[in-house]
């Protein structure tokens, strides 16, 4: 069993048996499980698909424009430019600040952070109640013909990565790693190295 580090980035263990980490001086009795690992690399897969959500986006911003330059005056195609602007836009906003935001949490989530967690499960849950807005808007008159098939695309990735990602952060496994298995060490305290050998007989057991 490894013992891990409050970032899960060192692991320490003295001669001794002591338990802790020189750097950020806290520690985490537990490996992560497999389906930690797997939220980490479905949300690294979220942030790269939120950023090229947003490149194909910019990419189209100019067609737009000069699509509704065109129709608008004729009062055809209204409707589908307000829709293609207001997908463009989202997708540029929504999938460069989502990927912004899950840089940290994702170095967080290397460990045990109870509150790493539920900034995940709820930035998740925010970004799929924004994209159900506009998972039917119709963009293909007023977009370049690769264009709605690529964010179609893209946005079917992220919801079903965001959705496998809020399963696997409630199942057991991931709530008890999350939710025991930290603690702070002080020099000197032997009352939390008697935790920590409490805690790794009761998992060994």
């Amino acid at each position: 069993m490894d013992l891990l580090c409050r970032l899960g980035w060192h692991r320490w263990v003295s001669a001794d048996g002591r338990v802790g980490c020189p750097r950020c001086h806290a520690v985490a009795v537990a490996e992560r499980p497999f389906q930690v690992r797997i939220v980490w690399w479905l949300l690294v897969g979220i942030a790269v698909a939120s950023v090229g959500r947003a490149l194909a986006a910019l990419a189209v911003r100019d067609d737009v424009e000069a699509f509704a330059a065109r129709w608008w005056p004729l009062h055809v195609y209204r409707q589908q430019i307000a829709d293609a602007r207001s997908v463009v836009s989202y997708s540029i906003a929504v999938g460069l600040t989502l990927a912004v935001v899950l840089v940290p949490l994702l170095v967080a989530l290397r460990g045990p952070l109870g509150r790493a967690r539920w900034t995940a499960f709820g930035v998740l849950c925010a970004s799929l109640l924004s994209q159900v807005v506009y998972i039917s808007s119709d963009v293909s008159e007023a977009t370049p013909g690769w264009y709605p098939l690529t964010q179609q695309g893209l946005e079917f990735l992220v919801l079903a990565a965001s959705v496998a990602v809020l399963v696997l952060l409630l199942q057991g496994s991931s709530a008890h790693y999350f939710d025991e298995g930290v603690g702070v060490r002080a020099a000197g305290d032997d009352a939390f190295d008697r935790a920590v050998a409490a805690i790794r007989r009761q998992r060994q057991a």
